[in-house]
């Protein structure tokens, strides 16, 4: 069994999706290829990738378990917006037919049995109906008369009522038809029919005025017009009620909605989602983890190795630069070379430049990195005590003088503090001069051993040693110019002492006068407190006038 199909044709759209769908039980291969066409280069591989879809087996074993039918498989493509084309996605889907019950809405005039609403329906219709009649029965409650002196009223007037209905009963028809005429007689008084729908009965049939013909008409006249108010009373009543009606918004009944059982078809739709493994097969293939991995090591090994070549090149370079070095050295300088070498050292460190020249153009072609920096450390012990014993010939003797320079400028700054600093003391100074004694010494002696030893020797000190003898006398020089001078004394004068005096003085006396003060305050007190009696005394009287003039209002 195999499929073919082209899904993106040359030159089409890209960023776009395919599917191809078919029925199948068994997991797939599938393969995406190029079509043979002279668009393609030259040596172009056809085959692009290859995916191994799998899961559609163990679905279609689920499903015939179930006696459904075969999966229907469908595979989705996509030309990516790079031109790349890739299954994106696989799934495998299987539809069964189930029955299933719904309820379903009646309608107003279906008579079926199987119509029925719903036990919550039901339970709400009968809450509903049960708070309908709690509310009637609290308006039945709340229109019954409450005060007894109206119940009396209406049992006297029920009780009137039947008294003229006693007298009249024997002569209802004849009235009858006396109070039709009489309603029409102009012996009837206007204010009779008027009124009448307002009096109540009791009064005509009490009434002494009246004969018995007079009193059947007059109580016939007024049923007939009770039957008349009643008939407008009706009419008013239904007017009411209409008038209730259309102002009031009309309470529809709720409907019950009544429901059936029905048996519907309906498909599910089973689903899985298949596996897919992609691999290659052809030359060219994308980077996975192992071989981005493998490229990474073999670009390191390459940069390495371009690392390793420029390191070797820079030896080589350096190893023949040295030698010409040397080589020139001895010649262009072999007067001071003379001064630091002997015969025996010159020689050999001029054949030592001559057997490393040969072998870097025999030997040395093909050596590799480690061993010309072993040659030229060969080379440079040798001759690097040389240079250095050479420039030791000009520097130590520099040093010296600058370090002489140096002493003579501290001797001279003693010799200015002794004027200008008379606090830093004769024992300080002499100790730093003690300390540069100590350096010429070392100076003079080093120097006569160095003119006893051989130039082609190791030196005894060099000019690195120098500067550091006057560490000491750095450090006290520096400790002294820091001392403070003590502060000189206060000196008191025959003015100050004057002054001293004449405040002491100015003092006593405003003790005195202040002392003279407090006495005559206290003196003054004592006197002034018989006036402040005598002022008491005086506002008490002012007091009890003020006290009698409000008795007197």
């Amino acid at each position: 069994w195999s499929k073919h199909a082209t899904l993106f044709k040359s030159f089409g759209k890209v960023g776009i999706k395919k599917t191809i769908a078919f029925t199948h039980d068994a997991d797939v291969h599938c393969g995406i290829d190029y079509e043979e066409s002279d668009i393609l280069p030259q040596g172009t591989e056809l085959s692009i990738e290859r995916y191994n879809v799998t899961g559609v087996a163990e679905f279609a074993k689920e499903m015939a378990e179930k006696e459904l039918s075969k999966p229907k498989v469908s595979l989705q493509f996509e030309m990516s917006s790079s031109g790349v084309a890739s299954l994106i996605k696989a799934e495998a889907v299987v539809e069964e037919n189930v029955t299933i019950t719904e309820d379903v809405l009646c309608k107003d005039d279906d008579e079926d049995e199987a119509c029925q609403p719903k036990e919550e329906e039901k339970k709400e219709e009968e809450d509903a109906a049960a708070a309908d009649e709690k509310k009637e029965d609290d308006a039945a409650a709340s229109e019954e008369p409450k005060d007894g002196d109206e119940e009396k009223k209406d049992e006297s007037n029920d009780a009137a009522d039947t008294e003229t209905e006693g007298e009249t009963d024997g002569e209802k028809n004849e009235t009858d038809a006396a109070a039709s005429v009489s309603f029409f007689s102009p012996s009837v008084s206007p204010s009779v029919s008027v009124s009448a729908a307002s009096f109540d009965s009791s009064f005509f049939s009490s009434s002494p005025s009246l004969g018995s013909s007079e009193a059947a008409a007059s109580s016939s006249f007024f049923s007939s017009a009770d039957a008349a108010d009643t008939e407008a009373e009706g009419e008013t009543d239904g007017e009411k009620n209409e008038t209730d009606a259309a102002a009031e918004p009309e309470k529809k009944e709720k409907k019950i909605k009544k429901y059936k059982k029905v048996e519907k078809q309906k498909k599910k739709v089973h689903r899985r989602t298949l596996i897919v493994k992609s691999y290659h097969v052809g030359r060219i293939r994308p980077y996975s983890t192992e071989v981005m991995a493998e490229s990474k090591s073999k670009l390191q090994e390459l940069a390495n190795k371009d690392k390793e070549r420029m390191m070797l090149e820079e030896a080589k370079n350096k190893v023949e630069s040295y030698v010409y070095q040397i080589k020139n050295k001895l010649i262009d300088d072999e007067e001071n070379v003379a001064k630091v070498t002997d015969k025996k050292q010159r020689e050999e460190v001029k054949k030592l430049a001559d057997d490393t020249e040969e072998w870097m153009y025999e030997d040395g072609y093909d050596a590799d990195l480690a061993t010309f920096e072993d040659k030229y450390a060969e080379l440079n012990t040798p001759f690097s005590k040389i240079l250095f014993r050479l420039s030791e010939l000009e520097a130590r003797p520099e040093a010296v003088a600058s370090l002489n320079k140096k002493l003579g400028k501290v001797e001279e700054l003693m010799a200015k503090w002794e004027t200008e600093k008379p606090h830093i003391t004769e024992e300080e100074r002499k100790e730093v001069l003690d300390k540069i004694e100590e350096v010429r010494k070392w100076v003079t002696e080093n120097e006569k051993k160095q003119a006893a030893a051989k130039g082609h020797e190791d030196p005894v000190f060099v000019s690195a040693d120098v500067p550091l003898q006057t560490k000491d006398l750095e450090v006290l020089v520096t400790k002294l110019s820091k001392k403070k001078a003590p502060k000189p004394p206060k000196e008191e004068t025959a003015d100050t002492e004057e002054k001293k005096d004449e405040n002491k003085t100015d003092d006593a006396d405003a003790d005195a006068d202040a002392d003279a003060d407090a006495e005559a305050e206290a003196d003054a007190g004592t006197d002034s407190k018989p006036e402040e009696k005598k002022e008491e005394g005086e506002a008490a009287p002012k007091k009890d006038e003020e006290d009698a003039g409000d008795d007197e209002l």
